[in-house]
């Protein structure tokens, strides 16, 4: 499945929901916000951005693979914004869920759920090479996904992604995630497989750059 919109010009103006109350937004293959664009509706300027650049770097949001690769993206709590697939994603299925697990092991990390509690809305976007790599007769399908997290103020985005970034190793263990933040976001970047984060960390990187956020390790 192709999720792209290169071939329209950055002046075209699209209509990313059926719902009344979200405007429309600008076309752009660049990693960089339009002061024309509409800002905090469904998502972000930036996490529009940021599919619109990872697309025109050869990965594509094929539905198919992340319903394979991630049991909780489905086509229920899928929604489509200018040909990009975005999920809505409930915080026990983000990168903090196993703190939330009623162990003694999730309950021994220093991690402060008040604040992640206080989140107001998650999307997730996945997005996966669009040409594999051919290693030891296999395809390998590199992917990955970015998750952004509302919260009512900069402030509490800012302590959720500190708190979440000096742990980060042990809330996905084999694999870690990169955390940043701007004004009241938390992005979080993670996937399934840790060979795959050295190949996605530029691109996270980027897009702190870009975004110009507060960046956590």
């Amino acid at each position: 499945m192709a999720c792209t919109s290169q071939n329209k010009e950055k002046s075209e103006v699209e209509i990313v929901s059926n719902d009344s109350s979200v405007k429309s937004v600008p076309q752009t293959n660049e990693l960089s916000l339009s002061k024309k664009t509409s800002s905090d509706t469904i998502i972000t300027d930036r996490l529009l951005a940021f599919a619109q650049f990872i697309d025109s770097s050869g990965y594509s949001c094929d539905t198919n693979r992340a319903e394979k690769a991630y049991n909780f993206m489905s086509r229920k709590n899928r929604f489509n914004i200018m040909g990009y697939y975005f999920y809505d994603t409930h915080l026990k299925n983000t990168q903090v869920a196993i703190f939330y697990n009623d162990t003694l092991f999730a309950k021994s990390f220093p991690i402060d759920l008040n604040i992640f509690n206080k989140v107001k809305k998650i999307t997730s976007y996945f997005f996966v090479v669009k040409r594999p790599e051919i290693k030891y007769g296999k395809k390998w399908f590199i992917d990955g996904i970015i998750e952004e997290w509302k919260f009512p103020d900069s402030l509490t985005a800012k302590s959720a992604a500190i708190n979440l970034g000096k742990n980060e190793g042990l809330n996905n263990i084999d694999v870690g995630t990169l955390v940043c933040s701007k004004d009241n976001y938390m992005y979080v970047f993670t996937s399934r497989n840790s060979s795959f984060m050295y190949i996605i960390q530029p691109f996270f990187e980027k897009f702190a750059a870009v975004n110009k956020t507060n960046k956590i390790y």
